[in-house]
């Protein structure tokens, strides 16, 4: 265990509390947690899944980082013009996660004919640092060209936060890529040049399945 860490996004209008680390013997960060048995692992809590993948539908196009409350980025998070709103918090200013996830129509991609979402584009999760990359699925857009949510798989899938596979794969990326710049891209690959990076779950020579990238993870 260790020091705090939270998950930003670099815009500065949002961070989720994480709590601590969770370390192995060489000292690589395993997973998050809050310091408490009783409390699930993020992976299995909705409340936290929920607010995650509700973050990189509103934050698309923006840059997530996962930064420790020792660092010099974390004092400078908090700089005026003002503090970003922790979700799930308790303080002024702050958003609870019953607030954050009322009335987000994440369970409901198979209503995107009759809702005029457009799915035409893919999202993903990547690291520039480390050349790997996670579909996120489809882009379901407003016809405002907002990403409402994610949603990979089919219509008869359920929402991707209620995908135990698919969330832990995220969760793990997020403790794998510790520190890292994240982008959350839309759009082919090729767009951004992430087109060449390991895709986690994807299905080329080179990629990583998700049985390899879980097996044995504890988080």
């Amino acid at each position: 265990m260790g020091i705090d860490a939270s998950l930003f996004c670099l815009c500065r209008r949002v961070r989720l509390f994480l709590g601590k680390p969770v370390r192995n013997s060489w000292d690589d960060i395993i997973y998050f947690a809050y310091a408490h048995p009783s409390i699930p692992k993020h992976s299995q809590s909705r409340e936290m899944s929920g607010a995650l993948w509700k973050i990189f539908a509103e934050h698309a196009g923006h840059q997530l980082q996962v930064i420790y409350d020792s660092q010099l980025e974390y004092d400078e998070m908090w700089e005026p013009p003002g503090s970003p709103a922790t979700i799930g918090g308790d303080e002024p200013g702050d958003i609870e996660f019953d607030d954050y996830l009322a009335g987000w129509p994440e369970d409901d991609f198979a209503d995107y004919p009759s809702n005029g979402w457009d799915v035409s584009k893919l999202g993903y999760l990547a690291c520039f640092r480390c050349r790997e990359r996670l579909c996120l699925g489809q882009a379901v857009r407003d016809a405002d060209g907002r990403v409402v949510f994610f949603h990979r798989a089919g219509p008869e899938a359920p929402a991707n936060s209620r995908q135990p596979v698919l969330n832990r794969a995220v969760w793990r990326f997020l403790a794998r890529h510790s520190t890292h710049e994240i982008p959350i891209i839309v759009g082919p690959p090729y767009d951004r040049d992430i087109d060449g990076y390991v895709e986690i779950g994807g299905q080329r020579p080179d990629d990583l399945s998700f049985d390899d990238y879980l097996t044995n993870w504890p988080g």
